[in-house]
């Protein structure tokens, strides 16, 4: 399950299953945002903002990236030098992305402080990552850093296709 990142609803996963694997061990197979490739660890990247706010090129607009290693790479060596947040907190009738304004002043990249166009990003990596993002993390944005954090992802795809 996952939530609409505009919305912050709780909907069915809006990027989709792969179906399973033939070899009988039941997990799904999923398919890299970028390059297409199947893989059954992706790492995740899960983009939150206001409904008013645009999302930035490199971002689909349900938000939600699912990365295989090879195309990692660079985003986990980008999120490796930003600040890590607690969980925001998730109120039914706000936006997700208010809830990271909740528990952060300051973008989790360059450290200005957050303003109405701030976005949030929750990411999902494996423990064996440990040494460069961390398992679980969430970050908050600037609108500047938001604008270009998405034009890095989209370098990054172009790269991986």
């Amino acid at each position: 399950m996952s939530s609409d990142a505009r919305t912050g609803s709780r909907e069915g996963d809006a990027r989709g299953d792969a179906p399973a694997n033939g070899d009988g061990d039941g997990v799904p197979a999923r398919s890299c945002s970028f390059c297409g490739t199947a893989t059954r660890s992706p790492l995740a990247l899960q983009w939150y903002d206001r409904p008013d706010v645009d999302r930035p090129a490199g971002v689909p607009d349900h938000g939600g990236l699912d990365l295989c290693r090879d195309c990692a790479d660079e985003v986990v060596e980008l999120l490796s030098t930003w600040t890590a947040l607690g969980a925001p907190p998730v109120n039914a009738d706000a936006p997700i992305a208010d809830g990271y304004r909740r528990v952060a002043d300051a973008c989790s990249f360059c450290d200005d402080p957050l303003d109405e166009g701030a976005a949030g990003v929750e990411w999902y990596g494996v423990a064996r990552d440990a040494d460069a993002a961390p398992e679980y993390a969430n970050y908050a944005l600037c609108e500047g850093c938001r604008t270009v954090t998405g034009r890095f992802l989209q370098h990054v795809r172009d790269d991986c296709q």
